[in-house]
């Protein structure tokens, strides 16, 4: 009898953890879970595409090849031609300082200059030209003056070949080539952001593929440690066992269900570093999206050729081409 009493008041327990049983309180009903989050489903290579388009820290190198365009423009400016022009009136009214004057009591002098003109610096041997056109006219009520008005214009040109200064080198010149360099290691600066980038892109790719298997690892484990204390309690029950080691089985489960939210909290870090790399802050509704990926690490040996890495290395490294 004492068997079936025992017996019956483990089923009344059951039904009223259930909800089933009238002699205890209604089960409390469970909240409405919160809606899943949208889902992302990403390979590598889109996910490498995303970065390279999206990456902020690539659109700041992006920048640079147009400013060092800029400074080359700056650079060959110094080799425009500068255009230059004069307007000059002299107007002026002197006493007579002669007494052949012819009775004027004031001698009127009129002169106004016009001149024209564009040189500037030519890209070889430091060499520079000039053109201008002068040009004037005179008028004057002096009765010694041959001519009034009088009316003149010169044109010249002025070409300027140093013999040794500048031949090989000038400042010109060599702001021009420091900026075409510095052009050329700006491109060689944007393949190799590209190239770190995709790096980190594809290692926080595997990162959270990993943290993914490893999750689902953890779990497998944490069934596994409940199947345990699971299958030990029953040995207790039937005296099999002792029970102090249903304390061990237990302290099992709790590890594992730490390894479990330990596991969880990787797979939110990968994410973030993920997301860092290939969104931007002005498409906050990718950041709560749930990233999937879609590829599978593939384990494939090969073979490594010592002497062709280091030719490769030497070849293709942004560095050493920076260098």
């Amino acid at each position: 009898m004492s068997g079936i009493r025992r017996f019956g008041v483990r089923v009344a327990l059951v039904a009223a953890m259930a909800g089933l049983s009238d002699f205890g309180p209604p089960a409390v009903q469970a909240q409405t879970p919160a809606p899943a989050a949208p889902e992302r489903r990403l390979s590598i290579m889109d996910a490498v595409e995303l970065a390279i388009k999206q990456n902020s820290d690539l659109e700041v190198v992006r920048i640079n090849p147009a400013i060092q365009d800029v400074s080359i423009d700056q650079a060959r400016a110094l080799w425009a031609p500068t255009f230059t022009t004069l307007f000059q009136g002299d107007y002026r009214n002197n006493p007579p300082n002669s007494f052949l004057s012819g009775g004027q009591t004031t001698i009127t002098n009129d002169q106004n200059i016009l001149n024209f003109g564009f040189g500037s610096s030519l890209p070889w041997l430091g060499s520079s030209y000039r053109v201008g056109w002068e040009n004037y006219r005179t008028t004057t009520n002096n009765a010694f003056a041959n001519f009034s008005p009088q009316v003149g214009s010169n044109l010249t040109f002025n070409f300027a070949l140093p013999l040794l200064r500048g031949r090989s080198i000038d400042l010109t010149r060599q702001s021009l080539q420091v900026s075409s360099k510095n052009r050329e290691i700006s491109d060689v600066l944007v393949r190799e952001a590209v190239a770190v980038t995709t790096r980190f892109v594809k290692n926080a790719y595997w990162d959270l593929v990993f943290s993914i298997n490893s999750l689902e690892v953890q779990r497998l484990s944490l069934d596994l440690a409940q199947r345990s204390l699971k299958e030990n309690r029953a040995r207790v029950e039937i005296g099999t066992m002792a029970p102090i080691d249903i304390v061990q089985a237990e302290a099992e489960v709790a590890q594992r269900e730490e390894a479990v939210i330990i596991a969880e909290a990787s797979i939110s870090r990968s994410e973030d570093a993920l997301r860092a790399l290939i969104f931007t802050a002005h498409t906050p509704e990718e950041w709560e999206a749930r990233l999937v990926p879609t590829d599978a690490a593939i384990f494939v040996p090969l073979a490594v050729d010592l002497r062709g890495s280091v030719r490769e290395a030497l070849d293709v490294r942004t560095d050493i081409v920076e260098a």
